[in-house]
């Protein structure tokens, strides 16, 4: 269960300070359902332009479909500015199964993430960290606006349908998510125990808050 008054963390942190808002919010993390969850310096997310570039230049289906994706999101010098800042990142996981990743309901694995991360979000800001943003994976135009022909807030100048779930994408900030997952000892893909086949094979979701 979350956490409804979270520790008020003063801005300006020492280490020990420090430390318990690193447990608390891996905790609320794992509360959320995470299957992983993890703090590390900002040095440690390592970001390449090259990687933020491949959205458009490998014709992903979201590029220019959201405010989420490239190129309207600001890209990875913004977000080594605010690595630069930061105290600390939140990382987390789930551990998901590859069958469901290739399938049509891969959707809501995605949106489970990015709310999540929305989540994390919230619970940062609460904790004294007003300028906190999470991160998370796909296209929140697929996720969460399939049903409709074009973004609100990108085509028409209107309000987010789902500012409270949708986030932007790591991809267009150049985020190395398998680094990530290196740090952190994540595999990338794993197989787990299943009733059934005896063995599953599952993949990694990642997203992020950077602590701010």
């Amino acid at each position: 269960m979350l956490d409804q008054n979270p520790r008020n963390m003063p801005q300006e942190t020492g280490k020990q300070d420090l430390q318990v808002l690193s447990e608390y919010l891996v905790q609320q993390a794992f509360a959320l359902g995470a299957h992983g969850a993890a703090a590390i310096a900002p040095d440690q997310v390592l970001i390449q332009d090259d990687l933020a570039e491949l959205c458009a230049e490998m014709k992903c289906d979201g590029f220019g479909q959201s405010m989420s994706c490239p190129p309207q999101v600001a890209g990875p010098k913004w977000l080594r500015a605010k690595l630069a800042q930061a105290p600390l990142v939140l990382a987390f996981k789930f551990d998901v199964q590859t069958e469901i990743l290739h399938s049509s309901q891969r959707w809501d694995l995605f949106g489970l993430l990015h709310q999540t991360a929305a989540s994390l979000e919230d619970i940062a800001r609460q904790a004294g960290f007003e300028s906190s943003f999470g991160l998370a994976g796909g296209s929140c135009k697929n996720i969460f606006c399939s049903g409709h022909y074009q973004c609100q807030v990108l085509f028409e100048g209107g309000p987010c349908r789902n500012p409270d779930s949708a986030r932007p994408s790591m991809s267009g900030f150049g985020v190395n998510v398998k680094d990530l997952a290196g740090v952190l000892g994540w595999p990338m893909e794993s197989t787990v125990s299943d009733p059934t086949s005896g063995r599953m094979p599952t993949a990694l979701l990642a997203g992020m808050v950077v602590v701010l």
